[in-house]
């Protein structure tokens, strides 16, 4: 029940949140400014790289006006949601029990997988990284080619 009224309040606040930005964005045409950050420390340093990897490769982040990164207990298996995905705010919850026992790996690929669906609205298997099962084995080479796979993604839609 606790989650079901949490999963509906989440709700309310994204339909609120998103129709503040409706009025804002009619009042100051295409206001995205951020006002509103909150991120769990341990998760700033993968959202501060995919900043800057998007930056690099001269990808526009907008994040929205209420940006919300922690870590919440989710059901057995789920490692993160986008709650934000479509509704120009970035509202994200990692698995806090999973997240204790991945690697460093596995933690860029699920955070560039839930960043990539708040900020750009990507849906599952549209490129490599969005494959919502986890492959086994992740190192460094299979990340960053998971990336530059998503830049280039990114890229050919736009």
């Amino acid at each position: 029940m606790y989650r079901l009224l949490l999963g509906l309040a989440i709700w309310a606040m994204i339909g609120l949140i998103t129709d503040i930005n409706r009025i804002s964005k009619r009042s100051s045409g295409v206001d995205m400014t951020i006002r509103t950050v909150d991120v769990s420390k341990e998760l700033q340093p993968y959202l501060m790289e995919f900043d800057r990897v998007m930056n690099d490769a001269g990808i526009d982040v907008k994040y929205g006006s209420l940006v919300v990164i922690k870590f919440v207990p989710l059901r057995t298996g789920l490692l993160g949601v986008a709650w934000g995905m479509n509704h120009d705010v970035t509202i994200i919850h990692i698995n806090p029990v999973l997240w204790a026992t991945m690697s460093h790996q596995d933690k860029r690929m699920v955070m560039f997988h839930e960043l990539a669906h708040d900020v750009f609205n990507l849906k599952h298997w549209s490129t490599l990284l969005m494959n919502p099962v986890k492959p086994q084995l992740l190192d460094k080479a299979f990340v960053d080619n998971a990336i530059k796979l998503l830049i280039k993604h990114i890229k050919d839609v736009r």
